[in-house]
């Protein structure tokens, strides 16, 4: 325990108030003199601090009867003894705390306080007036420019959800800002586009399926073109073939009927698609009567990779291609040659490849033509005088897909090669049958 002593020092050469802490030392050592120790704490300065914290309020620290510290403005005269608390005017007290330390009691009065919140408050009403002002406006500003960005782009949105009523799927040109609408408005432009797509696959299909019809009409009309009652034309030449055979002109009778099984396929239409076999079979046929033309100047070869005759290809195909080499490119008078067909698998394609000895083009005029082919529509077909390998580009495309390609290798006076490349995925084998 420790003793805290407030009292008057009233010695004649040191007169004022004192504050000292008394504590008696435990060890004692040998003797029996009890030892102490005093700490005089610095009065005044304590004092200052309690009036400085005080601001502008009479406080009083009292310890039993006694006033220990005092705030006022006249001070406190250290030199004289301490004040009784009955001094203290209890009319003007407003706050009164006691609390203890250490085993000893002290109140508190507070008094004289004057709030001058009013005079304050006046001196700065502009600068309250002001920041009134800027805590009101600047939210309401914002708030208006966000509420009128959403607005402004849930009615834009809103115009262009009506324009689908009228079957215009136009997309948002400017999404602006990253929240919530944004998000809205790609969302809109990402359903618009698929639906786009939809559409323009939907229209693309139908369109593909029109022109696969038309190019098998043309390609009829084309079959049809020479034949005037194709029953009757059979009937004659098989008359014509019979009376040959009588005559023992076998050759003769040979080339006629090669002919009239020519006129046969080309007038039946059962199915577009045939077989690789198929076509060389009605190929060659058509090279026998090439054959008989020419003579012995005049020779084909042919060889088909095992597993390629029973893919599937548009009829008519091969033999346009052939018929192409044999017109123009042994069109002039004495020069014939050898044609060779070659069908075979590599690098998961089919090949066809038609090649000729004839009279070739120039490169330039051959990569034109191969490029007239690679991009040949139903608008070209309609406007060309070429309508054969037209045909043919047109209907490979649309049965084997699109990836389909033609390459043509030409040199002038050497010859040409025609090489028509289908993916695999994109052709289909004839079903065996059990």
């Amino acid at each position: 325990m420790f003793l805290f002593i407030p009292y008057f020092d009233n010695l004649e050469f040191n007169k004022r108030r004192m504050l000292s802490i008394i504590k008696r030392l435990n060890y004692q050592g040998n003797n029996d003199i009890t030892k102490i120790v005093k700490l005089d704490l610095n009065y005044g300065m304590i004092n200052d601090n309690i009036r400085s914290a005080a601001l502008n309020t009479d406080v009083y620290v009292c310890q039993g009867d006694k006033i220990l510290f005092y705030s006022g403005k006249e001070g406190v005269d250290i030199m004289s003894d301490y004040n009784d608390v009955s001094t203290i005017p209890m009319d003007r007290v407003q706050l009164h705390k006691r609390f203890s330390i250490y085993g000893y009691d002290y109140d508190i009065y507070l008094a004289g306080y004057e709030s001058n919140y009013n005079d304050k408050l006046l001196n700065n009403l502009w600068i309250l007036i002001v920041l009134l002002l800027v805590d009101a406006l600047i939210p309401a500003m914002m708030l208006s420019l966000f509420s009128r960005s959403i607005t402004k782009r849930v009615l834009l949105l809103g115009s262009y959800m009506k324009r689908i009523k009228l079957d215009e799927f136009e997309l948002i040109p400017e999404c602006e800002g990253k929240d919530e609408i944004s998000e809205l408005l790609d969302n809109y432009n990402l359903m618009i586009s698929i639906i786009k797509n939809l559409f323009e696959n939907e229209y693309k299909s139908k369109l593909e399926q029109q022109e696969l019809t038309l190019a098998r009409q043309q390609a009829e009309l084309l079959a049809l073109h020479s034949q005037v009652n194709p029953h009757f034309m059979f009937n004659v030449l098989e008359s014509i073939r019979m009376h040959s055979v009588i005559k023992g002109e076998k050759e003769t009778a040979r080339m006629i009927e090669s002919l009239a099984r020519l006129m046969r396929k080309s007038a039946d239409w059962g199915s577009d698609m045939i077989t690789v076999d198929q076509e060389i079979s009605f190929t060659e046929d058509y090279l026998n009567l090439q054959k008989y033309r020419f003579g012995d100047a005049f020779n084909y070869k042919i060889r088909v990779s095992t597993g390629c005759g029973s893919y599937l290809i548009p009829s008519l195909v091969l033999v346009t291609f052939v018929e192409n080499s044999c017109v123009h490119g042994f069109n002039r008078e004495g020069h014939a040659g050898t044609i060779f067909i070659f069908i075979y698998e590599e690098d998961k394609h089919l090949f066809i490849q038609v090649e000729d000895t004839g009279v070739g083009m120039e490169a330039d005029e051959a990569k034109e033509l191969e490029r007239m082919l690679n991009e040949a529509d139903i608008g070209k077909l309609q406007k060309s005088t070429s309508l054969g390998m037209l045909n043919a580009c047109i209907r490979l495309k649309k049965c084997c897909g699109a990836r389909t390609r033609i390459n043509i290798e030409s040199e002038k006076d050497v010859g040409t090669c025609v090489i028509i490349k289908i993916p695999l995925t994109d052709i289909k084998k004839e079903e065996q049958k059990a």
